[in-house]
């Protein structure tokens, strides 16, 4: 068997297998259990060595551990919360490494890919894939994230895929869904009970005391006056408990599992969702999904231990719950995607999608047409690196899709105005930057002023070059300009080769 081509725990998930088939047979099942007992492990090759973590540039913030201390959080009440530059920041900088509060696969790679970490079947070298013990519809890197995942979330979510993929569920509607099977009855409950009920709009200690802004002095009055701040746990979130920031001692390390899920679950729905804003047509749809989607949990058992009396109660809480959780994933969720490379190492690659995630660290970085951050994923997680220098004060964007050089301003304002809810008002669109496409023309390109701190550009015209900018006076060195063309021309050639 595979044991001896040094592969046991292929020929465990074999031999368990064959106990299933045995029936009634317990002297075989007896001689199988001795059999699996008796797996030496030892005959499997090493297990290749893993890729090393990403780890912030600085160190991570006491109160925010996803987040570097080269960021801090700011607030306006126009942007509402946002990343902004706390120190001097170089291209390259991991900003941001943040594990999803919940993550859904998307249904065109249940065959390919771990329903739990979402890695790709193929590269499951040591490890045999596992399936579902109750359905053939998904599969499982190893039984670790088999268990997992059947130990909570898809224990209810299993004998229903089949319906929410031909109903054409949206895979927001999932994650909403998942948000309240991850956490179970009784968390899912009192998390209704802290952030809905009681229509709690900011969060407790550890995000809020890191927002910089003009209404930090008022939220935290407001938070003060609505909820008990010596309820055990939260104490241990507030600014005031921590050694300085150069204490390389993470909080995390010091909370229960209790307190991680309260501080997750705060920074989450403190994320904005324009209920506001929304019409009675909209509220009609996500009502009628929440109402679904909290039957197929009625039928799959994920109320069969909430007492009689306190039924209702319990199914009006998820309802609101999940309507809540359907409002801010809307403007708050991620696309998970992995590269595939092609024969060019750039032109070649191109992002898959194949999973959506809510991060409610990740949420906090808002957009611009000319991002200052780019993302990319390292199995569930989010990280985020800089993509040009930054001085401190300067925010720190990312881009939510439209970019100035592959959309216009106005397809990146309709964009932006249908999908997010709000006009970009980036330096990018201020100016009206031509795309690529416009650059590459025989029309000369912009070239920003030389000094800095002035928004001033010019075309890169040699025969027609202004001696000055037109803007701040400075003075054009037409050498400079020159070089700099140079410079650019030779750039996009290597880039095309």
């Amino acid at each position: 068997m595979d044991i001896g081509a040094g592969e046991a725990t292929r020929a465990k998930v074999s031999y368990e297998l064959a106990g299933r088939l045995l029936g009634a047979d317990e002297a075989a099942k007896a001689q199988l259990a001795e059999d699996i007992a008796g797996l030496d492990y030892s005959a499997q090759p090493k297990q290749t060595s893993q890729k090393p973590v990403t780890s912030l540039t600085g160190g991570a913030k006491q109160n925010m551990p996803s987040l570097s201390k080269l960021l801090k959080i700011a607030e306006e009440e126009t942007k509402g919360r946002f990343a902004v530059a706390n120190s001097p920041i170089k291209t390259g900088d991991v900003l941001l490494v943040d594990p999803p509060y919940a993550a859904c696969l998307v249904s065109d790679y249940y065959g390919t890919h771990c329903l739990h970490c979402f890695k790709r079947l193929d590269d499951c070298e040591n490890e045999a894939p596992v399936w579902c013990p109750k359905c053939s519809g998904v599969a499982f890197c190893s039984i670790a994230c088999r268990d997992a995942a059947v130990s909570t979330y898809h224990a209810y979510e299993c004998q229903f895929l089949d319906l929410f993929i031909g109903s054409g569920m949206s895979i927001l509607s999932h994650i909403a869904l998942r948000m309240v099977t991850q956490a179970g009855l009784d968390t899912s409950l009192s998390i209704h009970a802290k952030y809905i009920s009681n229509e709690v709009k900011t969060v407790e200690g550890a995000v809020l005391n890191d927002i910089e802004g003009v209404a930090k002095k008022s939220k935290i009055k407001s938070r003060k006056e609505r909820l008990n701040r010596s309820k055990k746990g939260l104490k241990s979130f507030t600014e005031k408990n921590f050694k300085e920031e150069d204490d390389e001692v993470k909080v995390e390390d010091k909370m229960s599992m209790e307190e991680k899920l309260e501080l997750r679950a705060a920074q989450t729905y403190a994320l904005c969702t324009h209920s506001d804003q929304r019409k009675g047509e909209d509220y009609l749809k996500r009502t009628v999904m929440s109402l679904f989607l909290t039957e197929c949990l009625k039928k799959a058992g994920f109320f069969k231990k909430c007492k009689q009396e306190n039924l209702e109660k319990a199914h009006l809480a998820i309802i609101e719950l999940i309507l809540r959780n359907l409002q801010l994933l809307q403007f708050n969720a991620h696309e998970i995607y992995e590269t595939v490379r092609g024969a060019h190492t750039f032109s070649g690659s191109k992002p898959l999608y194949i999973a959506v995630g809510i991060y409610p660290i990740g949420a906090l970085f808002n957009h611009e047409c000319y991002p200052s951050a780019i993302r990319h994923f390292e199995g569930r997680s989010i990280v985020l690196r800089a993509t040009r220098p930054l001085s401190p004060g300067e925010v720190v964007a990312e881009n939510y899709g439209p970019h100035f050089m592959t959309r216009g301003l106005k397809e990146r304002q309709r964009s932006l105005a249908s999908r997010y809810w709000f006009r970009c008002d980036c330096l990018a669109c201020k100016e009206d930057w031509p795309t690529l496409k416009q650059m590459s023309g025989d029309t000369p390109p912009y070239i920003r002023c030389p000094n800095i701190d002035c928004p001033g550009k010019f075309r890169a015209n040699l025969q027609y070059l202004p001696s000055r900018c037109s803007r701040c006076s400075t003075p054009i060195n037409r050498d400079l300009v020159k070089i700099h063309m140079e410079t650019v021309n030779r750039c996009v050639k290597q880039y095309q080769t």
